[in-house]
């Protein structure tokens, strides 16, 4: 519809062209404000089309400006959430170092605290097995012969052939059960 209208303005036909001019119109003209009469003749010389299209020319023009303004506020505001986020990216990356220090820290204390500990195993087993020998030598020497559970070993075969059970320790009473 808009460019039927153009194409009759600029052709300078139409309802309001002035190709055709009243009885009256001439006086009206004479009389008329001057921005009546620059109206007039823009449309006796063609040129209101020209001026519909620079209007609409400028209402593109003002929201092509206004859509500019805004795209440069959604610049701005990107540009401080940018901001932000490398802040964050930065504390977010020194977190992540100070944590693999300190995982490599509890690591060497770990491995300090297992070497420790490996060196106190192995020192009290061998005080173990050194006051262990100390002690038994004491008891072989006083009886001159093995401890009793090697001479009831040694005793067992025999009688195992006799068909006997070997006689309990105890007499009349029972051992308390271990548990």
């Amino acid at each position: 519809m808009r460019d039927v209208q153009i194409l009759f303005q600029d052709n300078a036909a139409g309802a309001n062209s002035s190709a055709i001019v009243s009885q009256g119109r001439v006086g009206s003209l004479i009389n008329a404000k001057p921005s009546d009469r620059r109206a007039v003749l823009e449309e006796a010389a063609g040129v209101s089309g020209l001026s519909s299209r620079r209007h609409d020319t400028e209402l593109k023009l003002k929201g092509t400006e206004q859509n500019l303004t805004r795209a440069e506020d959604a610049l701005v505001q990107s540009s401080e959430v940018l901001t932000g986020l490398r802040k964050q990216a930065r504390q977010a990356q020194r977190r992540r170092e100070i944590d693999g220090r300190i995982r490599e820290a509890q690591a060497a204390v770990l491995l300090i605290r297992k070497m420790a500990a490996t060196r106190a195993l192995s020192k009290a087993e061998d005080d173990h097995k050194a006051n262990e020998a100390k002690s038994w030598r004491p008891c072989w020497a006083c009886s001159g012969r093995p401890p009793r559970r090697d001479a009831a070993t040694a005793r067992l075969p025999s009688l195992r052939d006799s068909g006997r059970r070997p006689r309990p320790r105890w007499r009349g009473r029972r051992p308390t059960p271990r548990t």
